[in-house]
Protein backbone atom coordinates (compact mmCIF):
# COMPACT_ATOMS: atom_id res chain seq x y z
CA UNK A 1 0.00 0.00 0.00
CA UNK A 2 1.30 3.35 -1.24
CA UNK A 3 1.31 6.21 1.33
CA UNK A 4 -0.78 8.12 -1.02
CA UNK A 5 -3.57 5.65 -0.19
CA UNK A 6 -3.00 5.86 3.47
CA UNK A 7 -5.83 6.38 5.74
CA UNK A 8 -5.37 10.24 7.27
CA UNK A 9 -3.85 10.25 10.44
CA UNK A 10 -1.86 6.92 10.13
CA UNK A 11 1.91 6.14 8.90
CA UNK A 12 2.70 4.26 5.84
CA UNK A 13 4.49 1.73 8.39
CA UNK A 14 0.55 1.23 10.21
CA UNK A 15 -0.75 1.13 6.58
CA UNK A 16 2.03 -1.72 5.70
CA UNK A 17 1.53 -3.18 8.83
CA UNK A 18 -1.79 -3.71 8.99
CA UNK A 19 -1.86 -4.90 5.52
CA UNK A 20 0.40 -7.55 6.11
CA UNK A 21 -1.42 -8.76 8.96
CA UNK A 22 -4.59 -8.78 7.46
CA UNK A 23 -3.00 -10.73 4.72
CA UNK A 24 -1.68 -13.46 7.18
CA UNK A 25 -4.51 -13.64 8.81
CA UNK A 26 -6.56 -14.41 5.48
CA UNK A 27 -3.99 -16.62 4.29
CA UNK A 28 -3.78 -18.87 7.63
CA UNK A 29 -7.98 -18.59 8.30
CA UNK A 30 -8.32 -20.51 4.51
CA UNK A 31 -5.53 -22.97 5.28
CA UNK A 32 -6.97 -24.17 8.40
CA UNK A 33 -10.42 -24.16 7.08
CA UNK A 34 -9.17 -26.18 3.79
CA UNK A 35 -7.36 -28.82 6.32
CA UNK A 36 -9.79 -28.76 9.12
CA UNK A 37 -12.67 -29.47 5.88
CA UNK A 38 -10.06 -31.91 4.91
CA UNK A 39 -9.70 -33.85 7.74
CA UNK A 40 -13.39 -34.12 9.12
CA UNK A 41 -14.34 -35.12 5.62
CA UNK A 42 -16.36 -31.51 5.19
CA UNK A 43 -17.81 -28.79 3.20
CA UNK A 44 -18.16 -24.85 4.27
CA UNK A 45 -18.69 -23.97 7.81
CA UNK A 46 -19.27 -27.54 8.80
CA UNK A 47 -15.85 -27.74 10.76
CA UNK A 48 -16.24 -23.82 12.20
CA UNK A 49 -19.60 -25.44 13.51
CA UNK A 50 -18.62 -28.42 15.12
CA UNK A 51 -15.71 -26.12 16.70
CA UNK A 52 -18.14 -24.11 17.84
CA UNK A 53 -20.58 -25.48 20.01
CA UNK A 54 -17.96 -27.16 21.72
CA UNK A 55 -17.03 -24.30 23.17
CA UNK A 56 -20.17 -23.01 24.49
CA UNK A 57 -22.68 -26.69 24.86
CA UNK A 58 -26.15 -25.37 25.35
CA UNK A 59 -25.60 -22.85 21.98
CA UNK A 60 -28.82 -21.97 20.54
CA UNK A 61 -29.74 -22.23 16.77
CA UNK A 62 -29.85 -18.42 16.55
CA UNK A 63 -26.66 -18.16 18.79
CA UNK A 64 -24.88 -20.34 16.22
CA UNK A 65 -26.40 -18.65 13.30
CA UNK A 66 -25.40 -15.25 14.87
CA UNK A 67 -21.46 -16.25 15.45
CA UNK A 68 -21.14 -18.10 11.89
CA UNK A 69 -23.27 -15.21 10.33
CA UNK A 70 -25.06 -17.64 8.70
CA UNK A 71 -28.73 -17.42 7.73
CA UNK A 72 -31.09 -19.57 9.90
CA UNK A 73 -32.05 -21.91 7.27
CA UNK A 74 -28.17 -22.39 6.58
CA UNK A 75 -27.55 -23.12 10.26
CA UNK A 76 -30.35 -25.45 10.17
CA UNK A 77 -28.49 -27.42 7.62
CA UNK A 78 -25.43 -27.38 8.90
CA UNK A 79 -26.64 -28.78 12.14
CA UNK A 80 -28.40 -31.01 9.91
CA UNK A 81 -25.33 -32.67 8.68
CA UNK A 82 -23.42 -32.42 11.59
CA UNK A 83 -26.38 -34.50 13.38
CA UNK A 84 -26.08 -37.01 10.75
CA UNK A 85 -22.94 -37.78 11.59
CA UNK A 86 -23.60 -38.26 14.96
CA UNK A 87 -21.58 -35.54 16.01
CA UNK A 88 -24.23 -32.99 17.74
CA UNK A 89 -27.07 -33.82 19.48
CA UNK A 90 -30.29 -31.19 19.79
CA UNK A 91 -32.29 -30.53 22.80
CA UNK A 92 -35.28 -28.38 23.03
CA UNK A 93 -34.46 -25.86 25.93
CA UNK A 94 -36.51 -26.44 29.56
CA UNK A 95 -37.28 -22.89 29.89
CA UNK A 96 -37.57 -21.63 26.47
CA UNK A 97 -39.26 -25.27 24.60
CA UNK A 98 -38.91 -22.63 20.91
CA UNK A 99 -35.00 -22.68 21.86
CA UNK A 100 -33.34 -25.80 20.23
CA UNK A 101 -29.72 -25.94 22.10
CA UNK A 102 -26.75 -27.90 20.90
CA UNK A 103 -23.77 -30.14 22.17
CA UNK A 104 -21.37 -32.29 21.00
CA UNK A 105 -21.90 -36.11 21.18
CA UNK A 106 -18.70 -38.14 22.43
CA UNK A 107 -17.56 -38.78 18.92
CA UNK A 108 -18.45 -34.96 18.02
CA UNK A 109 -15.77 -33.90 21.00
CA UNK A 110 -13.31 -36.22 19.57
CA UNK A 111 -13.68 -34.86 16.09
CA UNK A 112 -13.26 -31.54 17.87
CA UNK A 113 -9.90 -32.29 19.74
CA UNK A 114 -8.69 -33.50 16.74
CA UNK A 115 -9.24 -30.31 14.57
CA UNK A 116 -8.11 -28.35 17.25
CA UNK A 117 -4.73 -30.50 17.28
CA UNK A 118 -4.52 -29.71 13.90
CA UNK A 119 -5.77 -25.83 14.03
CA UNK A 120 -2.59 -25.60 16.46
CA UNK A 121 -0.24 -27.34 14.47
CA UNK A 122 -0.62 -24.90 11.66
CA UNK A 123 -0.67 -21.83 13.61
CA UNK A 124 2.88 -23.43 15.12
CA UNK A 125 4.11 -24.06 10.96
CA UNK A 126 2.97 -20.37 10.24
CA UNK A 127 5.28 -19.38 13.09
CA UNK A 128 7.95 -21.72 12.54
CA UNK A 129 10.49 -19.07 11.28
CA UNK A 130 10.24 -16.69 13.97
CA UNK A 131 12.92 -16.66 16.69
CA UNK A 132 12.09 -17.11 20.47
CA UNK A 133 12.56 -13.23 20.52
CA UNK A 134 9.98 -12.60 17.57
CA UNK A 135 7.53 -15.15 19.38
CA UNK A 136 7.84 -12.79 22.67
CA UNK A 137 7.18 -9.49 20.68
CA UNK A 138 3.82 -11.14 18.90
CA UNK A 139 2.84 -12.49 21.92
CA UNK A 140 2.68 -8.46 23.60
CA UNK A 141 1.38 -7.12 20.42
CA UNK A 142 -1.26 -9.62 20.30
CA UNK A 143 -2.14 -9.00 23.40
CA UNK A 144 -2.65 -5.15 23.17
CA UNK A 145 -4.81 -6.18 20.29
CA UNK A 146 -6.87 -8.73 22.09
Amino acid sequence: MTSASATPGTSPAREAATELLGQFCELLAQDIQRALNRLLDVKGETAAGLITIGSRPGLSMGELAMTLNMSPSGTGRLVDRLQARGLVERKVSIERRRHVLLKLTLNGLDKRALALAEQERLVRQATRGLTDEEIATLERMFGLMV
